[in-house]
Order: structure tokens, then C-alpha cells, then sequence
């Protein structure tokens, strides 16, 4: 199973690509996360969304 994760943020959509970051803390959650997602044979695949159109970030879209 494939999991479509959506974000507006470009850092995360490098780092789910890449499968790391810069960051020694966030790579051993990465790491465990992945660990799980095998068990499970699930994966978390990223797609960029502009910010108006995510419906997660209510201030890009001048709501209060």
C-alpha cells in the first residue's frame, strides 16, 4: 500500500524523497518510521502542493 502524503512544505518533500535530512534526530524517527512502514508493507510517497491549495494551511488562503 501507498500512502500519498501532500505537503506545501518543501523541506519534508526532500526529505521523504531523499529518505533522510540534515538532522541526527529526525533521521532515527525517519528511521524508525521506515522500520514500521516495511512490517507493514506500507510506503509514504510526497507530492509538492502550492500553498492556496493546502487545505491544511488555513493563512495562505487569508483565513483567520
Amino acid at each position: 500500500l501507498v500512502i500519498l502524503c501532500g505537503s506545501s512544505n518543501t523541506q519534508l518533500k526532500v526529505c521523504l524523497d531523499a529518505g533522510k535530512s540534515r538532522n541526527t534526530h529526525q533521521n532515527c524517527i525517519f528511521l524508525y518510521i521506515v522500520s514500521l512502514m516495511s512490517k507493514h508493507s506500507l510506503w509514504i510517497t510526497s507530492l509538492y502542493v502550492l500553498s492556496q491549495d493546502n487545505l491544511a494551511h488555513v493563512p495562505s488562503r487569508g483565513l483567520p
